[in-house]
């Protein structure tokens, strides 16, 4: 599939996209949360040559939220919701999936007319399950990152096949998730105390996040915080620490290339 398809076939479901920095997660486009496009001839001119990847936000803008379930680093987001839900967890494979360059899955669910839902890390207490919601977006298939020195593709199974439900084992997360439980106050120190495999990428952007929250500029965090990384067991990798910077300043910062980051989309047409 390629992205253009996708990205065609996503907004005839009602979605928006956006471009990324090709091989990466980065938005091309700064103000990427008021600069998406459903347009066909904007789709067509951003996306036929194959110089982007593909975004598609999630939230009100698309009608659309992602249970973001990663395996990688120490996590694995399926045992997690194996152990919590037992035998009434069991990802469907006949609603619409992307399987991601690093063997995670998003899994998309139709949030129309539903009240907002906040992004979120680690939720509830699990290692590698995300959420992607209001003001959040994922990356489409088509789209590809590199691991390994190799190029790898987000990948769906059955572009055709309709977003899940909020029933079962999903209904039951998020209405939990809704309720919206405490986090544990969050200690800026065990940052710099060598964060282990599996709490790294959480640690880091909790760090990120209350640094920024200090109304510190990008300049010092950027500094605090791939320090810390550098001080995690293994060391966590610079340019993912670059990415969770952005994330925490919401996604405002000038991000490395290969291709353009821009101001608007009509720059890049």
């Amino acid at each position: 599939m390629t992205i253009l398809s996708n990205a065609t076939s996503m907004v005839s479901r009602g979605c928006s996209v956006f471009p990324l920095v090709a091989n990466e997660k980065y938005p091309a486009v700064k103000s990427w949360k008021t600069e998406h496009t459903n347009d066909p001839e904007v789709i067509e001119k951003l996306f036929a040559d194959n110089l982007y990847n593909l975004g598609i936000p999630t939230g009100s803008i698309s009608n659309v939220i992602v249970i973001d379930i990663d395996i990688k680093d120490g996590k694995n987001g399926l045992t997690a919701l194996a152990e919590k839900f037992g035998d009434t967890f069991e990802p469907s494979q006949d609603v619409f999936m992307q399987k991601t360059p690093t063997g995670g899955l998003h899994i998309f669910v139709d949030w129309t007319d539903r009240e907002p839902l906040k992004n979120g890390v680690n939720i509830l207490g699990m290692d590698g399950v995300d959420i992607r919601g209001e003001g959040g977006f994922v990356v489409g298939a088509g789209s590809t990152l590199i691991v390994d020195g190799e190029e790898v593709e987000y990948r769906v199974k059955d572009i055709e096949a309709p977003f899940a439900e909020v029933t079962g084992w999903i209904e039951e997360l998020l209405a939990e998730y809704q309720q919206g439980k405490p986090q544990a106050v969050f200690d800026p120190t065990k940052a710099m105390e060598g964060v282990d495999v599996g709490k790294r990428n959480d640690t880091l952007f909790r760090y990120a996040c209350h640094l920024k929250g200090h109304e510190l500029d990008i300049g010092f965090v950027t500094g605090f915080i791939k320090h810390a990384a550098s001080l995690c067991q293994p060391p966590f990798p610079e340019d993912e620490a670059e990415q969770i910077i952005a994330n925490a300043f919401a996604y405002e910062p000038k991000f490395r290339k290969p291709t353009k980051v821009v101001t608007s989309l009509e720059e890049l047409l």
